[in-house]
């Protein structure tokens, strides 16, 4: 039986931007709009962990200033339910601020975040405490091509090592790949980075697993309706011609 995907690191990558105004939003605007980027995607993903790195700016200027940082500033908050259980990307450096809740939905993440910078300031009165960095580098992933995985109850994923079995969950009416993955497995089929620097908030994006960057696959175009409905909130993305997805109308 042909594998369900390959396992292909940085398969398709890409880029997006979206300038922010002067004076520049507060920090939880920030977060809002990364949440915007997460919103649409959630039809083929399912974070299992979300890392956060707060950082400092110019309170009347949209821009970073690096050599300032709130005293707190890395933070990871994991989801336990059925889809991320045992999941392999859980994982994060001692120095995160950790925290557990059952699924990671839009008000779940933004509490997250509000207790993160809640009392933290800069060092530098002249500066604010905003979004550097946030990212979702673990997620379940949807399946939507059932018929291809064989009816075994596992997908069978090609790597440089082998082929390997992941398990799939049902949960919510559809079924996932996340739960049990084994560690051959480096990265999710989808990871996300939301940034901010100067006078901009930076999207990219990272396809590892095949059956997502090929073009004809239920997986891929449910990709790349999410990633159009980013497109439409005003992000600008990249115009890399080897891109497998097109956002542009």
């Amino acid at each position: 039986m042909n594998p369900y995907s390959r396992y292909e690191p940085q398969a398709a990558l890409g880029s997006m931007t979206l300038p922010v105004e002067e004076p520049g939003p507060p920090a939880h605007e920030m977060f809002e709009r990364a949440l915007g980027v997460l919103r649409p995607l959630r039809a083929v993903i399912s974070p299992c962990v979300v890392k956060l790195w707060l950082g400092c700016r110019l309170a009347d200027f949209p821009v970073l200033i690096r050599e300032d940082r709130p005293p707190r500033p890395m933070w990871l908050i994991a989801a336990g339910g059925a889809r991320c259980a045992r999941h392999p990307w859980t994982t994060g450096d001692e120095r995160f601020e950790r925290s557990e809740e059952p699924d990671l939905s839009d008000d779940v993440l933004r509490s997250w975040f509000r207790a993160a910078v809640d009392g933290q300031s800069c060092s530098d009165p002249g500066h604010a405490v905003t979004l550097f960095q946030v990212t979702c580098d673990g997620a379940a992933a949807r399946v939507y091509d059932e018929d291809a995985l064989g009816g075994t109850g596992t997908a069978v994923v090609e790597t440089p090592a082998g082929p390997v079995d992941v398990p799939i969950t049902r949960d919510g009416g559809h079924a996932w790949l996340g739960s049990g993955a084994p560690a051959a497995l480096l990265t999710p089929p989808l990871t996300l980075t939301v940034a901010f620097d100067h006078l901009a908030l930076f999207t990219n994006f990272s396809v590892d697993w095949s059956r997502w960057s090929t073009p004809g696959t239920g997986e891929h175009a449910a990709l790349e309706r999410a990633l159009r409905d980013v497109v439409r909130q005003g992000w600008l993305p990249d115009e890399d011609p080897r891109s497998p997805f097109v956002l542009r109308p």
